[in-house]
């Protein structure tokens, strides 16, 4: 009877065993793929094929996780496989993280400023205590037309609680206060944007602002 060979002599049976097998266990490497192409296109200011490089991760990463759902469902799984299971979910958390952080960040290069919102809000979801995630959303929400000034108050907020030394959360933080009439929390958070930067002009100038009201 005629054998059907694959590569190195290996029974074509077995070796489209062997490929099922280890592209099964590599799903987190591939989502990462996409993940680092879409941090070169960042790079390269090809912000659609950015995008569309890391909607592929998530969707890779989707599916992965719908896969082991359905083994633990089981509930035939031992220790060994419940370890890889949680190490294989942190991976995916991770790299999840990275790809709605700078997905919002190239939402942001093209001008989406609703989409990027969602995606900082998802980076968020994932990682509460992120500073630089909600840094962004609030410099967002800061700009946008209609000026969401109490959103960008919490998120400013926030990051100050995460980071005390931001200097441009506090400097940022001022200007929404401002929209409220409260000026002495506006001379309190640009004073402290000059302790912290004290070669940061454009703190001198809005606390001279501030000074003449």
């Amino acid at each position: 009877m005629t054998k059907d060979w694959g590569p190195d002599g290996l029974n074509l049976h077995c070796f489209q065993y062997l490929f099922i097998h280890f592209m099964s266990f590599n799903e987190n490497a591939s989502a990462n793929d996409y993940l680092q192409k879409g941090l070169d296109c960042l790079a390269g200011k090809n912000y659609e094929e950015a995008i569309r490089l890391f909607n592929k991760a998530l969707e890779f990463n989707g599916k992965a996780e719908s896969i082991e759902a359905s083994r633990i469902s089981k509930k035939n799984i031992d220790a060994v496989d419940f370890a890889e299971i949680s190490k294989n979910k942190q991976i995916r958390l991770e790299q999840n993280f990275s790809v709605f952080y700078h997905r919002g960040i190239a939402f942001l290069a093209i001008n989406n400023k609703e989409q990027a919102i969602r995606s900082f809000t998802s980076a968020i979801k994932l990682k509460p205590d992120s500073p630089e995630s909600i840094f962004q959303r609030a410099k967002i929400y800061q700009g946008i037309i209609g000026y969401k000034y109490k959103e960008a108050l919490i998120d400013y907020t926030r990051v100050i609680e995460l980071e005390p030394d931001n200097f441009e959360a506090f400097f940022n933080r001022a200007s929404c206060h401002s929209n409220g009439g409260a000026y002495k929390n506006i001379v309190e958070d640009l004073s402290k944007a000059i302790e912290l930067k004290p070669d940061y002009l454009p703190a001198y100038y809005e606390r001279a602002q501030a000074f003449q009201y």
